[in-house]
């Protein structure tokens, strides 16, 4: 099916270049919501945001706008694929409301069984655990102020999360979480 997006005052490069992605993206079917002239939408809305970089000194528009939009259809594979692995998948607290079959609201971590594991004891009495972690909110409060803010973001969020939220590599954050495991190995 040909798509019906115009592109009148649009170079004719970056047109038939945005098709032809928009086109084999669509085709391969990694990117399952969308149609081929929602991908095409995508990539020119990217193209036209970065357009004001181009710097003809640099290379000749044809390079850029190859370059542009080969990189922006290699990222909307790869969140494709992220997403069919679990990316797309976000955390949610065990306090969130949930409705039950009579309408009445209940926690969601209420509506979860002893047999699904979230519980275990792990072989642990209760008053040991507390012990426990009592013991680690100790340790965890001796440690530097950036140690500690990242532990708690971990506790909360995903690496790749907290990466983003602190603008930093993921590596950094394993990094951090390291020296955590580091100092607690010394002590527990």
């Amino acid at each position: 099916m040909e798509s019906l997006n115009r592109y009148e005052c649009i170079h004719p490069y970056a047109a038939s270049t945005i098709r032809f992605h928009a086109r084999k993206l669509a085709q391969s079917g990694i990117c399952r919501s969308a149609d081929q002239e929602d991908i095409e939408q995508e990539l020119m809305l990217d193209l036209h945001r970065r357009l004001p970089r181009y710097n003809p000194e640099r290379a000749r528009i044809k390079t850029f706008i190859a370059d542009i939009v080969d990189k922006r259809a290699a990222t909307l594979v790869e969140h494709a694929r992220a997403s069919k692995r679990g990316g797309a998948m976000q955390m949610i607290s065990l306090h969130t409301p949930v409705a039950q079959d009579d309408g009445h609201a209940v926690e969601l971590g209420d509506t979860l069984s002893t047999d699904q594991g979230l519980w275990a004891d792990h072989g642990m009495p209760w008053h040991e655990r507390a012990e426990w972690r009592v013991d680690l909110q100790r340790e965890l409060s001796q440690l530097p102020a950036t140690l500690q803010a990242t532990a708690a973001a971990v506790s909360v969020a995903s690496i790749t999360e907290v990466a983003a939220a602190r603008k930093v590599s993921r590596a950094l954050i394993h990094k951090e979480l390291s020296q955590i495991g580091q100092r607690l190995r010394k002590v527990f």
